[in-house]
């Protein structure tokens, strides 16, 4: 006679992480993670595995633009900063992620800058005053802006997508996971074309804490913004950061 054999269901094992998602992920900047890998020094490690390494402040060695390399941050003060690749950055379409902690209004608040040749009229800036993204045009015409609450002293975890279709740039602005704004306007291609910083925009700088954080060459989903947010406060919580 033949035995019936039931079949076992398939379990999630217990404690099995769910990741960030990986798909057009060109950068993904983690201090705490750095340091407790022993690989602290004068770059900011890129863990996405596109070698996409940052370099702080003015020089290879040690100057007086790097930032403070803390437990679980970087501490960027007063004239602080770090180059990044200008390839993380997608003009046409992207996403741009960080865990952050403001300690005051310094020089208006940036966490994200770029620089710019003559022939090229777009400058990236984030976090200027109270608004959440916006791009500034060399006569100072803010070309696109979304409002975001950003709060300081508290970490904070802030998401900026966008897409450009050659007439329309759609900006979407997220707070701790929730949709802060959206704006669709008549503008251009964002396009630093000389360098990209944190912690600096043309020579103004902010002071900061940074966490964390991530460049897609795509926009993120609301789905997948709110994912990430509960992805990076059980990661941060990890090292001492509560969101």
């Amino acid at each position: 006679m033949r035995q019936l054999q039931l079949k076992q269901p398939s379990l999630i094992l217990p404690g099995k992480q769910i990741e960030i998602s990986k798909t057009s992920l060109e950068a993904d900047y983690f201090p705490a993670r750095q340091y407790e890998l022993g690989l602290a020094g004068q770059q900011l490690i890129d863990f996405s595995g596109n070698s996409n390494h940052g370099t702080h402040g003015s020089s290879s060695g040690s100057d007086g633009g790097d930032p403070k390399q803390e437990n679980n941050c970087l501490f960027y003060d007063t004239d602080d900063y770090t180059n990044i690749p200008l390839n993380v950055f997608s003009p046409l379409e992207g996403a741009f992620e960080v865990a952050f902690k403001a300690i005051d209004n310094y020089g208006g608040l940036r966490i994200l800058g770029s620089d710019h040749s003559a022939g090229n009229l777009s400058k990236l800036r984030t976090f200027l005053g109270p608004l959440g993204f916006c791009l500034a045009l060399p006569n100072g015409v803010i070309s696109a802006a979304v409002y975001g609450r950003i709060f300081f002293n508290t970490p904070t975890i802030y998401t900026c997508t966008w897409k450009y279709n050659g007439c329309i740039t759609l900006i979407n602005s997220y707070v701790n996971g929730d949709n802060a704004g959206s704006v669709g306007t008549l503008g251009q291609l964002i396009s630093p074309d000389i360098a990209l910083f944190l912690g600096k925009w043309n020579t103004s700088y902010s002071r900061f804490r940074l966490y964390r954080a991530l460049f897609y060459c795509r926009a993120l989903s609301s789905y997948e913004v709110m994912v990430n947010y509960k992805i990076h406060q059980t990661k941060l919580k990890e090292y001492g950061v509560i969101v």
